[in-house]
């Protein structure tokens, strides 16, 4: 598997494993009566949709259009990354307004069950920041001229990487329920303090670098 390939891609993986609004909401889910059970639906779902975004990106990523391919990438790149910016700016207007409120749909899964939980975690997986982030990974993966056994092993890496701070407190809670529920409240106190500066400056840095790559891209085809 080649790291020229990966490397962008678990860079990607890594902005979405840090989104706040997902690990908040995880977090909200184990201090929940159904704890268990609505956790571990929205770890499947959110990542069942990290998988199918970052696949539709690699897909996307290979088409050759009559040997334009380079072409395709640099546009499919500076456009992703246009949008991440956009993103940015539209979490940041949010982030000014919604100062000291708790997001709508996190009240709205306090009490959430298996299946509600695993419709949300998809949601969440594809709302525009995240799901411009699994494709800008899926293209990295599949641009990296891979053979499509490890292009699937490569996406099943990145959603692993991008899943894990969801994954990780799922886990620890069914180890250790209660040790972990201090902690875990402390966590979602932090995350909603700091929340609109997290995504902004995620979105911020992966837009610049995805525009960058993409023109640099287009300069060289």
């Amino acid at each position: 598997m080649s790291p020229a390939a990966l490397g962008p891609a678990i860079g990607a993986a890594f902005g979405i494993a840090i989104s706040p609004v997902s690990i908040a909401t995880v977090i909200l889910l184990l201090l929940s009566p159904r704890a268990g059970r609505a956790s571990l639906g929205f770890v499947v779902g959110w990542a069942s949709g990290i998988a199918a975004a970052a696949t539709v990106g690699a897909l996307l990523s290979g088409v050759e259009a009559a040997g334009r391919r380079h072409v395709v990438l640099g546009v499919f790149e500076v456009v992703v990354g246009f949008l991440l910016l956009v993103s940015a700016c539209v979490a940041w207007l949010r982030g000014r307004r919604a100062a000291g409120r708790r997001p709508a749909l996190l009240r709205l899964i306090d009490r959430s069950t298996f299946p509600a939980a695993f419709v949300v975690g998809i949601v969440m997986a594809i709302n525009p920041p995240n799901l411009l982030l699994a494709l800008a990974g899926g293209g990295a993966i599949g641009s990296g001229g891979l053979t499509m056994a490890v292009i699937v092993l490569a996406i099943a890496v990145f959603t692993v990487v991008a899943a894990s701070t969801v994954l990780i407190p799922v886990l620890a809670y069914f180890v250790a329920a209660e040790r972990m529920r201090q902690p875990l409240d402390a966590l979602r106190g932090w995350l909603a303090r700091h929340d609109s500066v997290i995504v902004t400056t995620v979105l911020l840095v992966f837009g610049m670098l995805l525009t960058a790559h993409g023109v640099a891209t287009l300069w060289a085809g």
